[in-house]
C-alpha cells in the first residue's frame, strides 16, 4: 500500500496540486522518499501545499483502511519563522521539529555533517567493545565480531556519509586493540602487522577491510 501513496503523490504533482522540493538548482522537484513503511514528504512551506498534502494523506487512509500515526510524524521547515512552522504543523496535525534529528538511525540535519555525529559512532563502537571485553573470547571469536558486527555498523553509516580519514584511523585502532588484547585489562603484542590483516587469506591476511577503503568503495 505504500506504493499507492507514492503514485498518488506523483499524480498530484503532475496535476499541479503539489509542487515538491528542488534539492539542487538543476534537479527535478521531489515529492517524497520511501523506505519500507517510512515516508518523507517534501514540499513548499506554504498553506496551500500543506493542505493538499494533508488531503492526500486523508484519501490514503480512507482507501487503504490504514491509519497514519501523526504522533510520530514530524514537520521540518528550513529558514522559516516559528509562527509559520506552528501554522503548517497545525494544518497537517503533527508536531513541528528542528534540525538536527535522527531518521532510521542516521543523523537528519541541515548543511554539512558535524563532527559530533562521528563521536556518537565512535561511542557506539566503544560500548560494543566494552561488553565483549568482559567475555573470554578466542581470536577467531573476536575476529568474527569485528567482521560481522562492527563492520556492519560502519557499512550502514558509510552508505550515507564518507567517513573522514581521522575517524577511520580511530575505528581501525579500536578494532586492532580489541583483536590482539582481548579481555579487559590485558595487553598483548600484535602477532601480525595490521596492514597484513587487510589482505586476502591467500596472502596471509584475515580479510578485515580498512574502514577508509570500505567507506570510499561504498
Amino acid at each position: 500500500m505504500v506504493k499507492v501513496l507514492g503514485r498518488s503523490l506523483k499524480r498530484d504533482k503532475e496535476e499541479g496540486h503539489i509542487i515538491g522540493l528542488r534539492l539542487a538548482r538543476e534537479s527535478i522537484c521531489y515529492t517524497h522518499h520511501q523506505f519500507v513503511d517510512d515516508t518523507i514528504l517534501m514540499g513548499q512551506a506554504n498553506e496551500k501545499e500543506a493542505r493538499n498534502l494533508k488531503e492526500i494523506l486523508s484519501h490514503y487512509e480512507k482507501n487503504s483502511m490504514q491509519k497514519i500515526n501523526l504522533q510520530k510524524t514530524k514537520l521540518f521547515i528550513l529558514h522559516s519563522s516559528q509562527v509559520r512552522k506552528r501554522k503548517l504543523a497545525n494544518i497537517i496535525r503533527c508536531q513541528s521539529s528542528e534540525f538536527p534529528s535522527v531518521y532510521l538511525g542516521m543523523p537528519f540535519f541541515e548543511g554539512r555533517i558535524r563532527a559530533s555525529y562521528w563521536e556518537v559512532l565512535i561511542n557506539k563502537i566503544q560500548r560494543k567493545l566494552v561488553g565483549w571485553k568482559n567475555k573470554i573470547l578466542s581470536y577467531a571469536g573476536r575476529l568474527n565480531l569485528i567482521k560481522h558486527t562492527l563492520l556492519s555498523i560502519l557499512v550502514y553509516s558509510a552508505l550515507v556519509f564518507k567517513i573522514p580519514s581521522s575517524i577511520a584511523k580511530r575505528i581501525d585502532r579500536l578494532c586492532r586493540e580489541f583483536l590482539w588484547n582481548g579481555e579487559q585489562g590485558r595487553k598483548k603484542f600484535a602477532l601480525v602487522a595490521w596492514k597484513t590483516i587487510f589482505r586476502d587469506r591467500k596472502e596471509g591476511g584475515l580479510v578485515i577491510h580498512s574502514t577508509l577503503v570500505m567507506s570510499e568503495a561504498l
